[in-house]
């Protein structure tokens, strides 16, 4: 963490020492180490509407824009209509807002889970997965269990396959499964919708399995009578290389896998297997990456106003992602490229005076 804020202050202080009004603008990353040092600060008030599973950050947010800006206010909107910015889980803002820039927020991961007390962990393959999504498998102690989980005890339980998922959540895993095993994924059992509610998930029956958004998940599980297993995905024929969901290491490595295209209103995420995820800053290997990923975005409604932008600004500073407790914060490459976005038209660095 040390040489990863050195390295932002060294960059942004010799951009701001040497910019001059004929320079052309900062190269993303320059402005996303800016942005750690700087604060842009417009007059007014913005109402900001988040994901139910991002509720802890709406407040920290607000207090801390406030704090470092007297008179720009960030508050929480009543309803993602009644919002000049949306963070939301969907691909899209809601019809209501008409937005005049769209860029990814944070990342967040679909995850595989059950309430099986009994079982200290679950791995699945994307056979093993379809079949169940798709109803082929109904009950808990098929065979099919064995093959992934050496020492599975099978249980005489049905399976009982909740069908509401989130459609993010959906496409994402089965464009991993896919991707691992050549085949399309099947899950005529699900329905999705465009985002979950997780006030929706009281109580997960026994025997019950659900794709959900991480971030639901980990709400629903401080929450839940017994916490609920996340299935890890098995990436070849090996158990022990089955990769688990982790907030710290495989989400993180896979969101290093995004190919990001922009226009003049939008930077657009599209996550590609293919490419080799980087290793995190003092390490030389990358964690296995947990691929079923897909940006939440933050998008700014109505009248291009500079408020708007300088609070959505604030929400992309690395002090802000910091905050995250359910989502994960969004690779620096990104980051830069929906600063840069949002930052147009506000105040940049000026040169340093000359002596």
């Amino acid at each position: 963490m040390f040489r990863r804020v050195f390295f932002s202050v060294a960059v942004a202080t010799l951009a701001i020492g040497t910019l001059t009004a004929c320079d052309p603008p900062l190269p993303p990353e320059v402005l996303a180490a800016l942005a750690e040092q700087t604060f842009i600060c417009e007059p007014g008030e913005v109402a900001v509407s988040y994901p139910n599973s991002m509720a802890d950050e709406a407040s920290m947010n607000g207090d801390a824009i406030l704090g470092n800006c007297a008179d720009m206010f960030a508050t929480i909107a009543d309803s993602p209509s009644a919002a000049d910015l949306q963070i939301s889980q969907s691909s899209e803002p809601t019809a209501e807002c008409k937005a005049f820039a769209s860029v990814p927020y944070a990342i967040d991961a679909a995850v595989v889970i059950t309430n099986m007390p009994n079982f200290g962990a679950l791995n699945l393959t994307p056979n093993l997965a379809s079949d169940i999504f798709s109803g082929k498998i109904t009950s808990w102690n098929d065979p099919a269990f064995e093959v992934s989980n050496p020492g599975y005890i099978p249980e005489d339980t049905a399976i009982t396959v909740i069908p509401q998922t989130q459609q993010n959540a959906l496409d994402s895993f089965g464009a991993w499964m896919k991707t691992i095993s050549g085949k399309s994924f099947s899950a005529t059992l699900l329905k999705p919708e465009a985002e979950l509610d997780p006030l929706a998930f009281t109580e997960l029956p026994y025997g019950a399995i659900a794709l959900v958004p991480n971030s639901l998940n980990l709400v629903y599980a401080l929450n839940a009578m017994d916490t609920p297993i996340v299935a890890s995905i098995m990436v070849d024929k090996n158990p022990d290389n089955a990769v688990f969901s982790d907030t710290t290491t495989s989400i993180p490595s896979a969101a290093t896998q995004f190919k990001v295209t922009k226009t003049e209103t939008k930077v657009v995420l599209k996550h590609d297997s293919s490419i080799t995820p980087l290793p995190p800053i003092g390490s030389d290997v990358a964690p296995a990456p947990y691929e079923a990923i897909y940006p939440v975005s933050l998008s700014l409604c109505g009248a291009d106003t500079k408020v708007k932008r300088a609070v959505a600004r604030y929400l992309l500073r690395q002090d802000s992602q910091g905050m995250f407790v359910n989502v994960v914060a969004l690779p620096e490459n990104v980051r830069g490229e929906s600063l840069a976005l949002v930052s147009k038209g506000l105040p940049q660095p000026t040169a340093a005076p000359e002596n």
